[in-house]
């Protein structure tokens, strides 16, 4: 993951980068989104998925994430209408045009 963010020149825009292989468990078990929500101080309601597989879908549902996925990439084989996931953009850049801020409750 992170030579892929070195190589395009963005690696500076990521705070936290965590790949397949950096804790024990693996999607589609929900526990490295769990983390991910963790480390950022949030409930993983707050966090969004964005996948290309069931495998993504299924680790977004286990954590109580929305998940949006893309038309392309792994699947599995399987078309993306039927990964059941909260929608479908074209591309990772339409994702932000899929994103509205809900500021948290006040505590």
């Amino acid at each position: 993951m992170r030579p892929h963010l070195v190589a395009a020149g963005i690696e500076h825009y990521f705070a936290v980068v965590i790949g397949g292989d950096d804790l024990p468990a693996k999607k589609p078990d929900p526990a490295p989104l769990r983390h991910v929500a963790a480390v950022f101080g949030i409930p993983t309601s707050r966090l969004l998925m964005v996948g290309d597989s069931g495998n993504d879908v299924e680790a977004a549902r286990g954590a109580g994430c929305p998940v949006l996925v893309v038309p392309y990439g792994y699947r599995e084989g399987k078309p993306v209408h039927d990964l059941k996931a909260d929608g479908i953009v074209e591309s990772v850049d339409d994702v932000a045009d899929r994103v509205r801020y809900v500021a948290p409750a006040s505590q």
